[in-house]
């Protein structure tokens, strides 16, 4: 565990165990992490962990209805969607975390829509003032799913609104820019497990894809965030030299390659945002 700011890191205790491909999120005021691979078992993992800031340590904390490895977590509201994973072969499932209740320990998850294809390793955003969560990419039994899907977080229908992706590809970052109207889909992996730097970007409103600015290096496994003051950020994964340890930041009009580096690289990692002054309070 490590926590990345442009000011220096904070020394974390680490995972429970060693962790691959998890979802996790910051809401009410807690960092919590599901799911994913456990390699010191070689299994999937349904339990989830809550980190406490000032103990510096973690707690387990209501799990998950199903083992999910490679799924993609949403904040709507006062809910998390964790969307796909499965045991490694892709899901189609959803399941919903109903965040109203201040105790992790009796947080209550439900089973939510199915989606049309089963998948993991993909990406997701939430777009249209919060009101559908797009599906991207990522890969089931049968391959890379091209298949965009837009799932009505209201009524829970799932359709499909845009083109399939013009480039198939697994283990990418979902980033919004636009203020949120469009998707890029930065790096990931193709067919034969080559890393690419080329970015595709969805638009919401018009529901077609465009070429974006490729990310400064070919890379899939990376993690994406979006961090106050930087913009839209990819870091770590791995490309054709190795692992990578940089970091990158969309300014508006380019990908600017930052001075700061990650002290561990991350594949298929998890990356949070959390406040500037998470550690100030203890």
């Amino acid at each position: 565990m490590e926590f990345y700011g442009w000011e220096g890191y904070v020394s974390m205790a680490d995972f429970p165990y060693t962790i691959d491909a998890p979802v996790g999120w910051w809401a009410k005021g807690r960092i919590v992490v599901c799911g994913g691979r456990n390699w010191d078992v070689d299994q999937p993992e349904s339990r989830c962990w809550q980190y406490s800031t000032c103990q510096n340590s973690w707690e387990e904390v209501s799990g998950m209805l199903e083992k999910r490895i490679g799924a993609v977590a949403v904040i709507v509201g006062e809910e998390v969607w964790v969307i796909g994973g499965g045991d490694g072969n892709g899901s189609a499932s959803t399941e919903i975390l109903e965040l109203e209740t201040n105790d992790p320990i009796n947080w209550k998850w439900k089973s939510g829509p199915q989606l049309l294809n089963a998948r993991y390793a993909h990406c997701s955003l939430l777009v249209n003032n919060r009101s559908e969560i797009v599906v991207i990419g990522g890969h089931s039994p049968d391959g890379i799913v091209g298949v965009v899907e837009v799932l009505d977080v209201t009524s829970g229908q799932v359709t499909i609104l845009a083109p399939e992706m013009p480039h198939l590809r697994w283990g990418s970052v979902c980033l919004p820019l636009d203020n949120g109207e469009k998707i890029a889909v930065t790096g990931g992996m193709d067919t034969w497990f080559l890393p690419h730097k080329s970015v595709d970007v969805l638009d919401t409103i018009s529901w077609r894809w465009e070429e974006g600015e490729a990310i400064p290096w070919s890379v899939s496994g990376q993690l994406g965030f979006v961090m106050g003051g930087s913009g839209p950020t990819v870091m770590g994964g791995i490309g054709y030299t190795g692992y990578h340890k940089s970091v990158a930041s969309w300014n508006g009009e380019t990908w600017k390659v930052r001075n700061e580096k990650v002290d561990h690289a991350r594949v298929s990692g998890l990356a949070v945002a959390v406040p500037k002054d998470l550690f100030d309070y203890c």
